[in-house]
């Protein structure tokens, strides 16, 4: 049964990266799309996590559609990992 965890902050992150399994995946949206900067601090926690993407919308409105590292997806991508997953978490 895998997880898509939604995380919208940088402090969101830490909390629930114990939560993540290996058939998760980790959508990062709001201020949490600037951790698609490779010189981000904290850029290395992503490393514990098998699969992540970041909302393109959520990027370019911060100016970092040009400079993320990572898969960028769209809403419609956004509604089909909702549909591949069998339950979703958001984490303010």
């Amino acid at each position: 049964m895998s997880t898509l965890h939604i995380i919208s902050s940088l402090e969101q992150l830490s909390v629930a990266l114990p939560f993540i399994s290996n058939d998760d995946h980790l959508l990062l949206i709001q201020q949490a799309a600037y951790l698609a900067l490779a010189e981000h601090p904290k850029k290395s926690l992503l490393e514990k996590v098998n699969s992540y993407s970041f909302l393109d919308t959520d990027l370019l409105s911060r100016g970092l559609i040009q400079r993320h590292d990572s898969q960028a997806i769209s809403m419609a991508g956004f509604v089909e990992l909702t549909a591949r997953h069998s339950k979703s978490i958001h984490w303010g």
